[in-house]
């Protein structure tokens, strides 16, 4: 790992393999599509649930708080996938979903590799989720 990575939290291959498997149960299609952790180096997790202030929109709260809280040093890594996910009480509108998307694109170096995948959580209620997993 490069010293000078201050991400969130570098996960283990135990907590790897459980992220896979909660993301497969979660959603079927995302069944294999993390499995390239398996043989990843260092991993990065970062989970960035929107907390809106008073007039802000929950894409717009989602990039605040990434800006002001996720010590991701997005230059560490070369893989990149990004999980949005939200409840279906309150969806996830096209323009939302191409914000995040936009954003998402936005904070990779060029030439990484980058998955974007969304999932129901009902759990969320009115909050989106976004969960950066980065790899080398």
């Amino acid at each position: 790992m490069n010293k000078n990575d201050v991400s969130n939290k570098i996960i283990g291959k135990d907590e790897a393999e459980r992220l896979i498997l909660d993301y497969e149960r979660m959603d079927a299609s995302m069944m294999g599509k993390l499995s390239y952790l398996r043989n990843a180096g260092t991993i990065a997790k970062v989970r960035i649930i929107s907390f809106p202030k008073n007039g802000e929109s929950r894409v717009s709260a989602i990039e605040r708080q990434y800006k002001e809280y996720a010590l991701m040093k997005p230059g560490n890594y070369t893989r990149f996938t990004f999980c949005i996910e939200y409840a279906m009480s309150h969806p996830l509108l096209m323009d939302d979903e191409q914000r995040l998307r936009n954003f998402c694109g936005s904070i990779i170096p060029d030439g990484s590799r980058l998955s974007v995948y969304t999932a129901v959580n009902e759990s969320l209620e009115d909050k989106i989720l976004l969960t950066i997993i980065a790899s080398k």
